[in-house]
């Protein structure tokens, strides 16, 4: 005689004796999580305060459109010229443009109402 299938299964059946231990997993997985959210927020929180971009970053991001919009400081400009990649000194503008911005940010520097100068970090 076969065992045939019934097609559908109600009820489970636990046998005497066989309880399950319990689980300690669900805890110890939120504890993990928890510690992970944590940690992650607290690298987060420390990295965004430290990455400050120095301020040639700041201009050469101001010129990515091949223009400069604000007036930084003096050295600003000059770090930037430095950085400059030597493929951008022979064949693109970035120095030329940053030049032309320096003349006028000094110009304006001797205008009565003084420059306006965006803060950046220091290099």
């Amino acid at each position: 005689m076969g065992i045939s299938p019934s097609g559908t299964v109600r009820t489970m059946v636990r046998l005497r004796g066989s309880s399950a231990p319990p689980s300690f997993m669900p805890k110890i997985r939120l504890l993990l999580l928890s510690v992970l959210v944590l940690l992650a927020l607290l690298a987060f929180g420390a990295g965004s305060a430290a990455a400050k971009a120095p301020c040639w970053k700041t201009l050469m991001n101001d010129w990515w459109d091949g223009r400069i919009d604000g007036t930084y400081k003096v050295s600003c400009y000059r770090e930037a010229i430095k950085h400059l990649g030597e493929d951008q000194l022979v064949y693109g503008s970035a120095a030329d443009d940053i030049h032309r911005a320096l003349q006028a940010a000094i110009a304006s520097m001797s205008s009565p109402a003084g420059p306006v100068v965006r803060k950046c970090a220091s290099v």
